[in-house]
């Protein structure tokens, strides 16, 4: 309800907490248009004087203010010269003055999803959120050639120790899926394993390995041009299963006392 009293001449100063309104006559607490801190009067228009003043209109109270509200969160925006609830399009809520800005100021990141900058990109927010660096912004998914890391709750370029680059959803994870193997040496998930750092991919484990694992028995054969395995037998003819390199041989080590069995593919 709005509270008035009558004043008996323009000249007459309205009570702290009143304006004077010319079209009613009245000291009223709420102005049907805006009440005006300088003159005390209700206006059309806020008080814009920049760079010595600017004061922005506040719908919530109909007042002229120099900071937007902080409850509910409103920030003034120079285009309209009104509190918004959201700034608009190219510009950023900044919480140190109350406004929209264009860059959030030091130490604050760019909220993509609230459009307010924030301390860090877990503040406010009821989803998961990743730093990007390269433009300060706190994003939902990691753009190209970054990843999700979960641990820093950043997009990365290179996953941290123990966990892989996923290309196929940009994500740092701990166990590569079917169909790929963890390459510690790019910190990647790999469909194949690089025949240059004298790995093989290991199904049981998923990941590439120097050495195939005993148990369950693989051995490590090149198939393919390059693609090196980690397999049960020796799949390519001629080949041995070589206890002493865990790898599959054309010949076996006649020096070291074994020789190779056609019928099932092994040096004993």
């Amino acid at each position: 309800m709005r509270s008035s009293r009558k004043y008996k001449t323009i000249d007459t100063d309205c009570p702290v907490g009143f304006y004077i309104d010319i079209g009613l006559g009245l000291c009223v607490v709420r102005c049907s248009s805006w009440g005006n801190p300088i003159t005390g009067f209700c206006e059309p228009t806020c008080p814009w004087n920049p760079p010595i003043y600017v004061y922005y209109m506040d719908s919530s109270t109909n007042n002229c203010v120099n900071t937007c509200p902080v409850n509910p969160r409103t920030f003034g925006d120079n285009s309209t010269r009104a509190c918004v609830s959201t700034c608009p399009t190219g510009s950023i809520g900044s919480p140190i003055n109350m406004i929209c800005v264009l860059t959030c100021p030091n130490g604050f990141f760019a909220n993509t999803q609230t459009n307010v900058c924030v301390a860090n990109c877990t503040q406010n927010t009821s989803s998961l959120l990743y730093f990007y660096k390269p433009n300060l912004t706190c994003i939902t998914g990691c753009p190209l050639n970054y990843y999700a890391d979960n641990a820093s709750l950043s997009c990365v370029s290179v996953c941290s120790n123990n966990t892989y680059a996923y290309s196929p959803d940009r994500t740092c994870i701990s166990n590569c899926p079917d169909g790929y193997f963890g390459d510690s040496y790019s910190q990647s998930c790999v469909t194949s394993c690089p025949i240059q750092n004298g790995q093989y991919a290991d199904p049981s484990t998923h990941l590439c390995v120097s050495t195939c694992p005993t148990s369950p028995d693989y051995y490590g054969q090149n198939i393919n041009d390059g693609n090196n395995t980690c397999v049960i037998a020796c799949i390519i003819s001629g080949y041995f299963a070589d206890p002493l390199t865990r790898t599959c041989l054309s010949n076996c080590n006649v020096t070291a006392g074994y020789y190779g069995y056609l019928t099932d593919g092994r040096c004993y």
